[in-house]
């Protein structure tokens, strides 16, 4: 059991943005949000200045603990912050990430289309 969050305020998104369920692509000033919790990250963006999350499309990802939750949101940094539509993606898991609530834990990946 555990939790961590990480918020980063101020994130100009590059040319294609962040793709999400349900606001669909989001561009300019965003606000980006990773909250880790029992091996599920949850990541979500904001426009500055709103009140509304929206989530990341490929996101909750199994990811191992909270020190990979910040990794992984320092990626989702990265990721919107360059040129293609930012989304979340889970892939093989990693060496040694361990077990999962009973599965082998994916490495959370950003896909850049």
């Amino acid at each position: 059991m555990g939790w961590a969050s990480w918020t980063t305020r101020s994130v100009v998104a590059g040319r294609g943005g962040v793709r999400t369920t349900g606001a669909g692509v989001l561009t300019g000033e965003l606000e980006v949000r990773t909250d880790w919790s029992d091996g599920l990250a949850y990541v979500t963006v904001r426009r500055g200045g709103t009140s509304t999350w929206h989530t990341v499309a490929g996101s909750p990802v199994p990811c191992p603990n909270g020190y990979a939750s910040r990794r992984l949101h320092d990626s989702v940094l990265d990721s919107v912050r360059g040129r293609g539509t930012t989304t979340l993606a889970a892939v093989r898991p990693p060496v040694g990430a361990g077990r999962v609530r009973g599965r082998v834990a994916a490495r959370p990946v950003l896909s850049e289309t």
